[in-house]
């Protein structure tokens, strides 16, 4: 419950900075992962055949699922506008093996993005700055901030 409580602390915060919420699916097909992971990590997904013959598996990554959503988005596109930035946030479960037995296979996930960026530098920084208002709105005193994958 407490985790719950500061994730939904976390995700106002975010959407008050102009982040819009998306939301994800829970299935995608395997192959988006394994490309993008490579073949060892198909060990730590859950996967399974569907009724049409094709791979999907369970998200193990709620950041990897809002990259291909905005990817996806963009090619069913027909328009040939410019790609504008988009800053959007999320939270769910991530469904993910682990070498260690007594960890869970379910991870809460909750993660901000600004996908499409024209100047790095400064939405990285926006990120930041973000992440770090956060924080500080929880009156949170001590702690780690992780800057990339975990």
């Amino acid at each position: 419950m407490k985790s719950k409580n500061l994730s939904e602390k976390i995700l106002k915060s975010v959407q008050s900075k102009g982040f819009k919420y998306i939301e994800l699916p829970s299935v995608i097909e395997t192959n988006h992962i394994v490309q993008r992971s490579g073949e060892n990590f198909r060990k730590f997904i859950f996967s399974f055949i569907d009724q049409n013959g094709s791979e999907l598996c369970l998200r193990p990554d709620l950041t990897i699922v809002s990259c291909l959503r905005y990817l996806e988005n963009n090619l069913k596109s027909k328009e040939k506008k410019q790609k504008r930035k988009k800053k959007i946030f999320y939270s769910g479960q991530a469904y993910r093996k682990s070498q260690n037995k007594k960890d869970s296979i379910i991870r809460n996930q909750v993660g901000f993005e600004i996908i499409g960026s024209k100047d790095e530098k400064n939405d990285d920084k926006e990120i930041i700055n973000t992440s770090l208002k956060s924080l500080k709105n929880l009156k949170y005193s001590t702690g780690t901030l992780t800057i990339g994958n975990v």
